[in-house]
C-alpha cells in the first residue's frame, strides 16, 4: 500500500477542537509476508506515541462489548483454575479486565500499562503504571493475559519472547488481537491505523507463537470473527503448518473507500459524523 497519512493516535483525548483538527499524523506504508501471511507498518515509528493516562482505547463503552469481556473473563478463570494462580495482565489499560478476574476471585494479579490513571480503587496497588518489563515482576506466572495490545508492539516476537520469561515452566499465555482476515472481508479500511503497526490472521499468529517455542496453540474468533484469540503453553512444541493469507486486495478496497468518502464530503459541503469507536457498538 502506498503511503497514507494518518493520526499517530485515535484514542488520545484532546482538550480542543483545535487541537484536533492540528493532530500530527505519520505514514502507513502496509506491508507483508507471503510466506505467513503478516503485514505490518513498513513506515511505524514508535517514539511518535504517547500512551499516557490521556490515552483511552477503552471499547467497554459498548454493551455488547462490555457483555462480551465479560464472558471472556469467566470462561477464564473457570477454564484455567485461576483463583489460585499468578495472574498477569499486559496492556490492562483502564483496568477492567484486571478488575473482572479480581471480583471473580483471582486475587494474586497484576497489570502493565502506563495508561492506567487509578480507574477502580481495589485494583489500584496491583496495577503498575509502567510499560511492562519482566524485571518488574517477582515472581513467575501461571497465566499471562494480552488483549489488544500486540498489533500496537513493533517487535511482536521480542514481546512474546519477553512474555515466557516470566512464565512458569506449565505456564500459558492468553493474547487477542484484531482478526486480518475479517477486515480484508469486510473492507473495514478504518482498521488500518497508526497505532497499529501489525495485523495478524489466524496463520501468522499461530507461527510467531511457534516461533517463540511456544505449543498447543489454539485459536478462536470473538465478535463475529472481528478478533483473534489465541491460547498457548509454555514447555510444548508442536509441528504446525500455516499457508500464506492472500492480501493482495487490501491496498485496493482501502484506495476505494477512501476514495469514496472523500468524494461524498466534497459533495456533501457542511456535514457532521456521529458515532462511538467501540466495536460491536
Amino acid at each position: 500500500l502506498k503511503a497514507l497519512a494518518t493520526p499517530w493516535h485515535i484514542y488520545k483525548l484532546l482538550p480542543t477542537f483545535t487541537d484536533a483538527l492540528k493532530a500530527p499524523t505519520g505514514k502507513l506504508v502496509l506491508r507483508g509476508c507471503r510466506r505467513c501471511g503478516f503485514v505490518f507498518n513498513g513506515a511505524f515509528n514508535e517514539k511518535l506515541l504517547d500512551y499516557s493516562s490521556e490515552y483511552d482505547a477503552t471499547p467497554e463503552y459498548s454493551p455488547l462489548f462490555k457483555s462480551f469481556v465479560a464472558k471472556t473473563a469467566k470462561n477464564l478463570y473457570k477454564r484455567h483454575n485461576l483463583k489460585n494462580k499468578k495472574v498477569v495482565e499486559i496492556g490492562c489499560g483502564k483496568g477492567h479486565f484486571v478488575k473482572l478476574l479480581y471480583g471473580l476471585g483471582a486475587k494474586n494479579l497484576s497489570g502493565f500499562d502506563p495508561a492506567y490513571s487509578n480507574h477502580y480503587p481495589e485494583i489500584n496497588k496491583l496495577v503498575t503504571k509502567k510499560f511492562f518489563n519482566p524485571k518488574r515482576l517477582k515472581e513467575k506466572a501461571d497465566f499471562v493475559i494480552s488483549r489488544e495490545v500486540l498489533e500496537h508492539i513493533p517487535r511482536p516476537r521480542k514481546f512474546v519472547q519477553s512474555i515466557k520469561q516470566i512464565l512458569s515452566s506449565n505456564g500459558k499465555i492468553y493474547l487477542s488481537v484484531p482478526n486480518l482476515e475479517w477486515a480484508i472481508k469486510h473492507s473495514a479500511f478504518f482498521d488500518f491505523i497508526y497505532e497499529h503497526c501489525n495485523y495478524f490472521s489466524a496463520n501468522s499468529l499461530t507461527n510467531l507463537l511457534y516461533l517463540s517455542e511456544f505449543g498447543q496453540i489454539n485459536i478462536s474468533y470473538g465478535i463475529d470473527r472481528q478478533f483473534l484469540h489465541a491460547e498457548a503453553s509454555r514447555g510444548f512444541k508442536s509441528a504446525i503448518s500455516t499457508p500464506a493469507v492472500n492480501f493482495d486486495k487490501i491496498p485496493k478496497f482501502i484506495d476505494e473507500k477512501m476514495n469514496l468518502y472523500k468524494k461524498a464530503a466534497n459533495a456533501w459541503g457542511n456535514f457532521a459524523v456521529w458515532g462511538v469507536a467501540g466495536k460491536g457498538t
